[in-house]
């Protein structure tokens, strides 16, 4: 069998057994702090590709493009929630947004975390053309 976690091959008797013993035995260790139990449904979860790991909480500062015809700069704003669309492409929404594109961005394209990240993306572009 496969371990849902590490991905090694194991033997076992036991058919409902999903981990391999060294993956057992790291996910009781008291310095974990999480029960064994959610962290194997956290490893099927992202097996099945159901996992999600969201860039930043909601209401934290984000910097969402700005421009007409293209990125001009970034505006401070907050997250107000996330967007999955058909394709598995997560977009964050703003909260106040008052720029000319829609509410949502792209994580590293439209939308940063840090005002450093979205500078160096504005000088990035701007040597672009």
């Amino acid at each position: 069998m496969e371990c849902i976690v590490c991905g090694n091959w194991f033997s076992s008797t036991d058919k409902t057994k999903k981990l391999c013993m060294t993956c057992e035995r790291v996910l009781q260790h008291p310095s974990i702090g999480i029960a064994p139990e959610r962290l194997l449904e956290l490893a099927q979860a992202e097996k099945d590709g159901r996992l999600v790991v969201l860039p930043c909480k909601i209401m934290d500062t984000i910097f969402m493009a700005v421009g007409r015809y293209g990125i001009t700069g970034f505006e401070e704003d907050r997250c107000d929630g996330f967007f999955i669309n058909r394709e598995g492409v997560l977009q964050i929404k703003a909260q106040c947004y008052s720029g000319n594109h829609a509410t949502y961005g792209l994580p590293g394209e439209t939308v940063f975390l840090t005002r450093e990240e979205a500078e160096a993306e504005l000088k990035e572009k701007g040597e672009e053309k």
